[in-house]
Order: structure tokens, then sequence, then C-alpha cells
């Protein structure tokens, strides 16, 4: 695995790293909080004279303070400092907690005490010190034994143990390397794409972006693509950088594009249906064709269903002489996008004869058409739309889309000859958006949603006849939409109001 691909995956699994790495740190903190302190007390001696030049009486001074190290150290001393403090620890604990430390060459002895109490370390250590001065007073008074304290114990006002700091960052990076370990593992046996570089190399075909939709801006009637709510955002940057991709991919303008997913739940039909979007707001003219004969998901969320569509009009034989059927059963949605649903009956397989057919008439009343369909391994429609159209986009979803599944799909579209120009990755995160645009996002779905709820409710259902045998078609008959229902204003209902006092008042 490249450098980046490291950097892939800890970008992808960050939140799990830092988590990992905060709850240890903090159970390290709690838990060495919860540790009794150990306070260290020292008291320092020295041995023989202050002030002497005869290096034989320093000499032997400095043979003496080891001597008095050892002294101090023994168990008469450790046992008689325990009863003259009361102690009650054991004689073995108390030899670990007292150290006695003589430097030859400066003649010094220190002597350290640890205790749970700072005034009981400093009691231990002075105590001892008391020991040897008694000990020096009893005998012959020489100036290579004298002792002198040269700074006497005080009790420390930090303890020196436990390191809370310490413990806690120690903890931390122990969560972190465990987590580095479960993610790896975890990357290791995972089947799902985690990355863009995973996904090319997968795939082997080009790679064209990622995009994060925002789940709140799912297209419907009343709301607005995220594109269109949102222009300014890096979603619709990305969507708009996508649509230009995909227009002049191969160095030629493409007319027709295919736009599937690996799998169910990669979010294709709303992906498809802002590259739409994206292209329609530049100023050409889209036909969003839903091409999903297991779901409908576009038709679904522009809530067209239970309409004349895709299937019935992959069954008329003549769709070159049906344009002003095609003109009754799309669905307007402003700026210069149609949507033509899937039907609500027809074909379990379509030909490839009638897909073509149907985008060339299509094509002949726009620029682009779009068109969505069930991924690859659930529909063998899809490949026919494959061949129908001049490319193909496939779309993946990071931690989503099995390998599988994408691999299974590449082939499956190569066998047929469709041209394949690349994948996109759908990202998890949907807010890559500032607080700052929220409030002009809202406004913004408010007034376009006010604005195409009317059109969309105004849309009628068309009864295709029978085709027909002969060179006539008949001509399909449309039933007329209801009017829309008039809403009142201030003006209205202060006037409705006053009617109503009149009434009652007469």
């Amino acid at each position: 695995m490249e450098l980046r691909a490291y950097l892939a995956v800890a970008r992808r699994w960050w939140w799990t790293l830092l988590a990992a790495t905060l709850v240890a740190g903090a159970v390290g903190y709690l838990a060495a909080r919860t540790i009794p302190p150990t306070y260290e007390a020292e008291t320092k001696i020295l041995v023989g004279p202050l002030t002497n030049t005869d290096i034989d009486t320093i000499r032997a001074a400095s043979s003496l303070a080891e001597t008095y190290a050892e002294v101090a150290h023994s168990d008469t001393s450790l046992q008689a400092m325990s009863a003259k403090l009361s102690l009650t620890t054991p004689l073995l604990d108390l030899r670990k907690n007292v150290k006695v430390v003589a430097d030859d060459v400066t003649r010094l002895i220190s002597i350290r005490a640890d205790a749970g109490s700072a005034q009981l370390a400093a009691d231990m250590a002075n105590q001892l010190a008391s020991q040897l001065e008694q000990l020096q007073s009893q005998g012959t008074a020489r100036a290579e034994g004298e002792i002198h304290v040269i700074d006497r114990a005080a009790p420390p006002p930090e303890p020196i143990a436990p390191s809370v700091n310490l413990i806690a960052v120690m903890a931390a990076g122990a969560g972190l390397v465990a987590a580095l370990i479960l993610v790896l593992v975890v990357e290791h046996f995972s089947d799902t794409i985690g990355s863009r570089f995973e996904l090319a190399e997968l795939a082997t075909v080009p790679f064209l972006g990622s995009i994060a939709l925002p789940r709140r801006f799912v297209p419907s009637p009343s709301d607005p693509l995220a594109v269109e709510a949102i222009p300014e955002s890096r979603t619709a940057v990305s969507t708009r950088l996508l649509a230009s991709k995909i227009s002049f991919s191969g160095g030629t303008p493409l007319r027709s594009v295919l736009v599937v997913g690996s799998q169910a739940g990669d979010r294709a039909p709303e992906l498809a249906a802002n590259i739409a979007g994206a292209m329609a707001a530049s100023g050409r003219k889209v036909v969003l064709v839903d091409g999903n004969d297991i779901e409908g998901q576009i038709t679904t969320m522009f809530s067209i269903d239970e309409r004349t569509g895709v299937r019935e009009l992959l069954e008329w034989p003549t769709l070159q002489t049906a344009q002003g059927l095609l003109e009754a059963v799309m669905v307007r949605r402003e700026p210069g996008m149609d949507i033509l649903p899937h039907g609500s009956s027809g074909p379990e397989l379509i030909g490839r004869d009638s897909a073509e057919q149907l985008v060339k008439v299509l094509l002949e009343r726009c620029d682009m058409v779009i068109v969505n369909s069930a991924p690859v391994h659930r529909s063998g429609s899809t490949l026919v739309w494959a061949r129908a159209t001049d490319a193909t986009v496939l779309v993946a979803h990071r931690d989503v889309t099995k390998r599988e599944n994408v691999t299974y799909a590449v082939d499956s579209l190569r066998q047929v000859g469709a041209t394949l120009i690349g994948m996109v990755l759908m990202e998890r995160r949907w807010s890559p958006f500032s607080a700052s645009e929220r409030p002009r996002r809202r406004d913004d779905r408010s007034a376009k949603g006010a604005k195409r709820r009317p059109q969309a409710q105004a849309q009628a259902q068309v009864a295709l006849p029978a085709p027909a045998s002969g060179p006539t078609t008949p001509a399909p008959a449309v039933t007329p939409a209801a009017a829309p229902t008039p809403t009142p204003t201030p003006a209205t209902r202060s006037s409705a109001k006053s009617a109503s006092k009149s009434g009652r008042g007469s």
C-alpha cells in the first residue's frame, strides 16, 4: 500500500483514531488520579570536617561515608526509625521506601524517604539522620568521623508519583496504536471501496471525481436540486465540474450519457438529477430519463408516479412520429430540464433498437439526454441503455459499494461494448457548507419550491392508444389538468372576515 493510500485510510478513519486517543487518554488520566500519591523527602549529611586540607583525613572520611550509609540502611536503623515514628509498614517495604546513597568524592550521604504523606517522608529522612548523629556522638571524637547535617528534609510540596500527565499521554498513545491496528485489520478484511485510489486501481478506468450530496436536499417537486439550492457550495462546484468532464470526455462532445450505480444505495439517481440540473443551468436543454425498471427512483423523487413514461414509449413502434406524445408525457422542470418517468407497465427487458430509437427522438428536441438505470447486476436493461447512449458513467459509494460489484459492473459493460468514460465516488459526509449559506438556502428552497409546485401538480396522465399496425398513428388522448386553487391573499381574508361579521350582525 502506497503512502497516499495510508493517508486516505487515515482521512477516512480520523474520527475513530481521534476518539480512541481521547478516550484512552481520559481513562488513563482518571485512573492515575485514583492512585495514592507518593512524596519523597531528602536529607543530606557531610562526613568529615567542613574544611581540612589533609588528604588522609579526607580519604578516611570518604570511606566512613560508605560505612555510615550502610548503617543508616540497616535493618536495625530502619526498625528503630519505625518504632520512633510508630509505623506499621513491614521491614521489607521500608527497605524499598528508604534509599541511602554515599558519594566517596564529595563525602555526602543522601537519605531519601518515600511515603504517602509529605510530613511522614520528611520525618523518616530526618529520623535516620538523627540516628547517625547519635551513633557518631557515642564514639571517639575524630575529625574524619564527624557528621554534619547539611540539609534537613522538609515536606515536599508536590508528589513524585503518580505522574498523571505522563500516564495520560502514554494511555493516549496506547489507544492510538490500538486504534491504528484495528483500522488496518478492518481495512485488510473489508470488501467495500474505501478511497478513490482503491476505486481507480480496481476499476482501471479514469476517475472523474468525488461528490458529497447533501441528504437534506433530495430532489422533489417542492425542493430544488442541490446544485440549484446551494450553487456556491463545494457540492455544486463538484457537480458542475463533473458535468463538464462528462460533456467533453474523449475530446468530442457527448449528447447522451448513462449514469448508473454499481449496486443499490449508490445514490446514482440523485447524482444523475443534479448533473442534469447543472447542465440545464448552463443553458442547455436536458432530458432526464428514468430507465430504472426495478425501482424508478427518479420518478419517485419527483413524485411523478403512476404516469405514462419510458416503459410504454418503448412499446411504441414509430416514435419518430410521436413528438406530440413526448411533449405530453414529459414533465417540464425549469430551467431547460425535462423529466421522462419510467412508466407503469411495459416489457421486462427492453430492446436495443427501441432504446436507441427513443434516445434519437429525444435528441431531436434537446441537447443532452441523461439516463439513469438500475445497477448492472440487477437489470439486463442497463446494458441495453449502455449501448444506446454515447457513454456510461459508473457510480460507487464510499464504504458502501462492494469491490466485487464494481468489478462485475465494469466487466459487464466492457463485454457488451459500452463506452465507460469513468467512475464517480460518492462520499459519506454531506455538509461542506458554511453556516452563512443556510438562511439563503432556505429562502431559495421556499421560492423555487413555490414556483415549481403548481407546475408539478398540473401534469396530466397520458393514455396511450394501442400501437397501430398501419402507417398512421392515432393521436394520444390527454386528460386536461385541473386548474390550481388560488391561494387567498391577506386582502381577501380581510374582506371575507368583514363579510362574515356583517352577515352575523344582520
